[in-house]
């Protein structure tokens, strides 16, 4: 923009040359016209000096700033062209007198070409009344204007523009206006699709039925787009009929509205993959037959044209998949647009835009046009599913308000779209509090169930959905009531396969639940029982055997103690061997114990007292660091017991406390009360058939801090030889059992895992006054022992075993093999036997029913009645003669010796 010759015509200027320098009429600087002195020459010369040196500084000064603003005048030149808006200068009267670049790209002139035309012949002929009311404004008020209009192009393109104006003065001190303005073609084509789709989803939304709302979409879409004609095909069976259009004739309707080709004997054809063949343009971007390599569509199937009969002109049928049928070019449209409404992997149908002017569309409009067909594809499928829903639940609704269970719809958003009134009956809550609240139902759910409701309604939900998906489950009515409830789902589709909600059903099963829980108790405790009856047959009989061997290995051990002198070495193996055989009779007794078979001499007495005395007992049994604490309030419940029977429960059960807790510094915590029968546990009782009789018992309560059990192992501690342990026989708790239930009486257990366990044992109650202490009886000198004894037994070695040791105690004795052998024996010699000692269980004739013929003989006859069973079961039994007393095998001499000695007292 700057001028070089310029600047040196302007630099000779401003330094002249010596010999061009002017003369300086001296006579003009003095008031007088007396010639100067040469002194006064000097001084002046001096002064133009310092003049020409200080016009020459000022010169270069200006050089500079004159090159300076050269520069920024270029700088702001280039700037003021590069700017990607365009910038006017307009007179007062409308005349461009300055243009950049940019403004003359987006009016489609030179620049040169614009100076000098007025503004309004670029403005649309509409909104030229708009600009000239801001244009007289700004130059009045002087304000900036900022204002939207349409602008046109050379070539009568017309484009959005947004304008700022502004007041300013150019060089004669004349206003002019700077106009900036901004192509917003695009944004405000962008917002106007926004609210577009807005107001469709609008109307989709409030429109009563299907129809009225695509009829309103259809006319929004025409004025939106400007189009003449537009119009909505929809899926119906296997076509894609027109379902609502605006702008096309009667005529063109009729004959376009069906794409399916049919066959001259009118049957329907179908291609290769069975799929239905439609006709035409619109068929093609239907059925997705497109090239994306050809102009005319676009990558996602759609095809557009701003001019149909130059396309027809110059393409072929392949170029446009074939099967065009051509009638809209027929009916002189020539700007032609078909939008396909995509939904997940199909089409719902399509929109149409038809105009007969060319040139209607742009690829950013076509672009615009697809985006609102995707979101109006949504939009008609939810709505449609919601037709089908409406339409279906009418049908639903007669029969589920005509049920007997509680009917559900729920939809995919998971708001209920139907509950039937039937849930106020099985839930307790009203249909109203469902639809207020989707979630009532996860709420109102039992908390142990939750979890499990939980993950059935997320598999019952895409993705995944599994059908005719059932439960049983529990929840909570308003007034805390537990209702089981059994549920079922099944999915819903809509005529496109895609998932819309879900329908549920449920049935209170309560009652059929408690019946079946009764069922299952019952028949858990007719195992149990059954189990019990099992083991006690089994019991009894390993007992019986078991003890008459034990009674063979005892007696002989005995005899051969007798025989042995204390210096022997052999008498300590023989001592061994005794004390073993004493064990394993232990184990035998205990096993009866469980079994309850084992009948002591019960008195009343104290309970706690009992437990106060075993205190030191038990605490030396305890692990080193376990701390026992005792709650023993004397005077305690009186109960019908032995010190010996309550002194074991003690020791195994504080044993069995011991071992289950691992940490050293545990506890264990032993009580005694009184409790009422309502307080005892139903559950985890044994015997697991015990039912209270009395109000009251004795509860005898042995509290520790283990490990605890678990369910399964609640329900075997008590079973013979069961344990957790590695060491221990596993007969503790279950003779805490049998001696509790010998009591008429129940064990409890309450435990769970890590927080320990409690046994509360309890009692009946006793009616009677405690026991005075015992007299101590002082011994009567040993009797000469003589006479014949009637052995019977059917085992041989006991009865070998049996008759020596009579024999060594002094007296004769006649064996016999059962009962039948020893009636026949005795009647041979019954004057001179003196007493009969026989074996219970023996074939053919038992040992009562041998004593009821005896007695018959012999009405005096003493007896000794002895089995490996307990003598509870031996004697139970309707027989009128009993013995005078019983010994449980296996016995020792000297127990043999104290028992004959007691029947024999005069």
């Amino acid at each position: 923009m700057g001028n070089e010759n310029n600047q040196d015509v302007h630099s000779q200027h401003l330094k002249l040359p010596e010999d061009t320098r002017p003369q300086i009429d001296t006579s003009l600087y003095f008031s007088n016209s007396e010639p100067l002195s040469a002194e006064g020459k000097q001084e002046l010369s001096h002064i133009f000096q310092n003049y020409e040196t200080q016009l020459n500084r000022l010169g270069k000064e200006l050089l500079r700033q004159q090159k300076q603003l050269l520069t920024e005048r270029d700088r702001y030149f280039d700037f003021y062209n590069a700017v990607p808006v365009g910038c006017l200068t307009v007179n007062e009267i409308g005349m461009i007198v300055e243009a950049n670049l940019h403004a003359a790209c987006l009016l489609n002139v030179p620049r040169d070409t614009l100076i000098n035309l007025s503004i309004p012949r670029f403005i649309h002929e509409e909104d030229n009344d708009t600009y000239s009311q801001y244009h007289r404004q700004l130059f009045v008020l002087g304000k900036t204007q900022v204002f939207e209009l349409r602008m046109m192009k050379a070539g009568a393109s017309t484009f959005m523009v947004q304008m700022q104006a502004t007041i300013s003065y150019d060089a004669q001190s004349e206003k002019v206006c700077h106009v900036i303005f901004t192509d917003i073609t695009g944004r405000k084509k962008v917002t106007e699709e926004r609210e577009l789709m807005a107001r469709l989803i609008t109307q989709m939304n409030v429109s009563s039925d299907l129809r009225t709302c695509i009829s309103e979409l259809t006319e929004s879409l025409k004025n939106w787009s400007g189009c003449e004609a537009v119009g909505i095909r929809l899926r119906d069976g296997e076509d894609y009929p027109y379902y609502e259009t605006r702008g096309f004739p009667l005529s063109f309707v009729e004959k376009e509205s069906a794409l399916c080709a049919y066959g001259p004997d009118g049957t329907l054809q179908r291609d290769l993959t069975g799929n239905p063949v439609l006709e035409c343009m619109c068929g093609n971007v239907l059925s997705g037959r497109f090239d994306p390599a050809q102009p005319f569509f676009t990558a996602r199937g759609s095809f557009w044209s701003n001019n149909t009969s130059a396309l027809l002109e110059n393409t072929t049928e392949s170029d446009r998949q074939a099967r065009t049928r051509n009638r809209c070019n027929g009916e002189g449209y020539e700007s032609v647009a078909l939008i396909p409404m995509h939904i997940a992997n199909r089409v719902l149908g399509l929109i149409q835009f038809n105009d007969h002017c060319p040139g209607r569309f742009t690829p950013e409009l076509i672009q615009h046009f697809e985006r609102i067909a995707d979101t109006l594809a949504l939009a008609i499928s939810r709505r449609q599913a919601e037709d089908e829903l409406r339409k279906s639940e009418e049908k639903y609704r007669t029969i589920a308000e005509n049920t007997y269970g509680m009917e559900t719809w729920q939809l995919a958003d998971g708001t209920y779209k139907y509950v039937s009134p039937s849930c106020k009956r099985i839930t307790g809550y009203t249909a109203d509090a469902f639809y207020h609240d989707p979630e009532l139902l996860e709420h109102i759910v039992h908390p142990e169930d939750r979890a499990m409701l939980i993950e059935h309604l997320s598999i019952s939900h895409p993705p995944g959905v599994q059908e005719n998906r059932g439960l049983d489950f529990r929840i909570l009515s308003p007034d805390g009531e537990v209702r089981w409830l059994s549920h079922s789902c099944t999915p819903v589709y809509d005529t496109h396969g895609q998932w819309v909600g879900c329908r549920g059903s449920f049935r209170e099963i309560t009652r059929s639940k408690q019946s079946e829980e009764n069922r299952l108790l019952q028949a858990k405790k007719e195992r149990q029982i059954n189990k019990t009856t099992s083991l006690q047959r089994m019991g009894g009989a390993i007992a019986h055997h078991f003890n008459n061997k034990l009674q063979v290995v005892i007696g002989y051990l005995e005899l051969a103690m007798e025989q042995l002198s204390i210096s022997e070495t052999a008498r300590y193996s023989v001592v061994s061997a005794l004390d073993a055989a004493d064990q394993a009779a232990q184990v035998s007794r205990m096993m009866l114990t469980y079994l309850g078979q084992v009948k002591s001499k019960r008195e009343p007495c104290d309970l706690a007292v009992i437990c106060q005395e075993c205190l030191p007992t038990l605490k030396n049994r305890l692990r080193r660091g376990l701390k026992l604490e005792a709650d023993l309030h004397a005077p305690g419940p009186v109960i019908n017991t032995s010190t010996k029977e309550i002194r074991q429960i003690l020791l195994n059960t504080v044993s069995n406390a011991s071992d289950a807790t691992t940490d050293d510094h545990g506890c264990i915590s032993l009580r005694v009360t009184v409790s009422l029968a309502t307080e005892i546990a139903s559950q985890h009782r044994f015997p697991q058939d015990w039912q209270p009789k009395d109000s009251s018992y004795a509860c005898l309560e042995i509290r520790d801090s283990g490990c605890g059990l678990s369910e399964s192992e609640i329900e075997e501690i008590f079973d013979p030889f069961y344990s957790t342990k590695l060491i221990g026989r596993g007969l503790g708790l279950p003779v805490v059992k049998g001696i509790v239930k010998a009591h008429g009486g129940v064990v409890t257990v309450e435990s769970s895992q890590s927080t320990g366990s409690t046994f509360r044992s309890y009692f009946p109650l006793s009616q009677k006054r405690l026991s005075p202490l015992p007299v101590v009886v002082k011994s009567t000198p040993e009797k000469r022992r003589e006479g014949t004894v009637l052995v019977v037994d059917d085992d041989k070695i006991v009865l070998e075993i049996t008759s020596t040791l009579l024999s060594s105690l002094g007296y004769s004795v006649l064996t016999a093999m059962d009962g039948i052998e020893a009636i026949k024996i005795f009647t041979q010699h019954k004057k001179e036997i003196q007493f009969v000692l026989s074996d219970f269980a023996m074939p053919r004739m038992n040992g009562l029913e041998a004593l009821q013929k005896l007695r018959k003989i012999s009405p005096d006859l003493k007896m000794i009645l002895v089995s490996g069973y307990s003598e509870q079961e031996v004697m139970n039994g309707n027989f009128r003669e009993q013995p005078h007393f019983f010994l449980k095998k296996p016995y020792s001499k000297q127990a043999l010796k104290e028992t004959i000695d007691l029947m024999l007292v005069p």
